[in-house]
């Protein structure tokens, strides 16, 4: 069972969560604590862990506390590429290992079923939708008329 972090600790150091590398205690905090500290929570570690990263790309720690962080609020294809860069750093031990491959196989089971959408396009059938809603409309108007 993983140890509760209060989220006052959480807030304080999120280099200790992010170094013990076992479940980060982000399960704890999501269940014991409401939505919207959750949400304060994940974004300061967010912040702290990008940051740490921008100084140093490689930090194993660092490199699977966000992937692990961005699979929980459903970000799978961001996650499964810090996942991977991670996998080719060498764990400090064999159950970091094991828990990142845990991550990964997560990370792409949940990206393959993602719905990615390009910048621009539409809803995907959204053209036989706005000719449904354009029939729909002009047989209104036309019922309306013919009461009229």
């Amino acid at each position: 069972m993983t140890a509760l972090i209060p989220i006052d600790q959480a807030r304080a150091a999120p280099t200790h969560v992010v170094a013990g590398i076992s479940p980060l205690g982000l399960s704890g905090i999501v269940r014991t604590h409401p939505a919207r500290e959750v949400a304060v929570v994940f974004a300061e570690v967010s912040e702290r862990l990008a940051a740490r990263l921008a100084e140093a790309p490689g930090d194993y720690a660092a490199l699977v506390g966000l992937g692990e962080l961005w699979l929980r609020v459903g970000r799978a294809g961001d996650a499964k590429v810090l996942l991977e860069r991670a996998a080719f750093q060498p764990p400090p031990s064999w159950g970091a290992h094991q828990y990142l491959n845990l991550l990964l196989r997560r990370a792409e089971t949940l990206a393959a079923r993602e719905f990615k959408r390009g910048s621009g396009s539409g809803l995907p059938g959204g053209e036989l939708l706005l000719r449904f809603g354009r029939r729909v409309v002009d047989a209104c108007r036309g019922s309306l008329r013919g009461n009229a």
